[in-house]
């Protein structure tokens, strides 16, 4: 079953602003979140999911982390933040 992947306006806005061939490696690795979003290389951000029934994760994308949340239920991954690994 594959997921549904959305940036929020934020995210986008970050995303906008990366160098094209950087952007172009996040847009990939994103795309694979569509299929597996809590598979390795990802991490999750807490133990289970939170009151709301969302996970949070981070994903190490091009020298970028991608933070995205898993909404199981809707079967969709949302991406909140996209920066520069610390």
């Amino acid at each position: 079953m594959s997921y549904t992947v959305r940036l929020i306006a934020s995210a986008c806005s970050q995303a906008l602003r990366l160098p094209e061939h950087t952007a172009l490696a996040v847009l990939e690795d994103l795309e694979v979140l569509r299929h597996s979003p809590c598979a390795p290389p990802s991490a999750p951000l807490s133990s289970g999911p939170s009151s709301t029934g969302l996970r949070y994760q981070r994903k190490a994308a091009s020298g970028h982390q991608v933070l995205y949340t898993v909404d199981e239920e809707r079967k969709a991954v949302v991406v909140v933040h996209i920066g520069r690994r610390p």
